[in-house]
């Protein structure tokens, strides 16, 4: 798994933007240190270096931005009032959010424009765990059914310009374009406000998603 992934973060900063990993640092995992992992980075000419046993400070990057993200994910989570179910989609929002920030190495420029070139529009930011309605497209629907259901807030799509959003009445994630938002902190359904939130018109929606059990 870990393999795998890593194979497809080198193709897609070398075929999207120019780039190629010249060197990997991590811990003595076994994930890090089996047959094959070793022979894909010598094969690829990466240097793979590894930190002494028991000293997570040799590695000290990675393991300060494993805090942060834990720390943004746990935030996001009381802060909203979301079942911790939903933590590994916090995590995912929290990188989406960070690699768009500038931080104090870079106080100036985000980590997506160091890579890209590009300064990325934060426009598309909402509050993870903020409920609301999603729209329901009227091929998925007879006359009668509602046109929206209500939803939670999860973050952004990998591969699309479009949210994730919680469908509480079908019971599944949702891919979506557009939405109905209240981005405070929660109230019951009657008393809020809400705010049509769209994404860009190239946006592809309601790409449905069954959630795993």
């Amino acid at each position: 798994m870990v393999l795998d992934r890593f194979k497809e973060y080198c193709a897609l900063v070398k075929n999207q933007y120019g780039r190629r990993v010249k060197c990997i640092r991590s811990d003595n995992g076994g994930e890090y240190m089996s047959q094959r992992f070793n022979a894909f980075c010598t094969s690829s000419g990466i240097l793979h270096q590894t930190s002494a046993p028991y000293s997570p400070q040799q590695n000290g990057l990675a393991e300060r931005m494993n805090r942060t993200l834990t720390e943004m994910a746990r935030s996001m989570l009381h802060g909203m009032q979301v079942d911790r179910q939903w933590w590994g989609e916090a995590m995912m929002t929290a990188v989406h959010v960070v690699n768009r920030i500038p931080n104090s190495a870079r106080p100036h420029v985000s980590p997506l424009e160091v890579l890209t070139g590009v300064k990325p529009s934060l426009e598309h930011f909402r509050v993870f765990g903020s409920r609301g309605f999603v729209h329901v497209d009227k091929s998925k629907r007879v006359r009668l059914d509602a046109k929206a259901h209500r939803c939670l807030f999860l973050g952004y799509a990998e591969a699309s310009k479009a949210y994730r959003v919680w469908d509480y009445d079908d019971k599944r994630l949702v891919t979506t374009r557009t939405v109905q938002l209240d981005e405070r902190v929660p109230s019951p359904y009657q008393d809020v406000r809400y705010h049509q939130v769209q994404m860009m018109p190239s946006c592809v929606a309601d790409d449905d998603e069954d959630a795993h059990e």
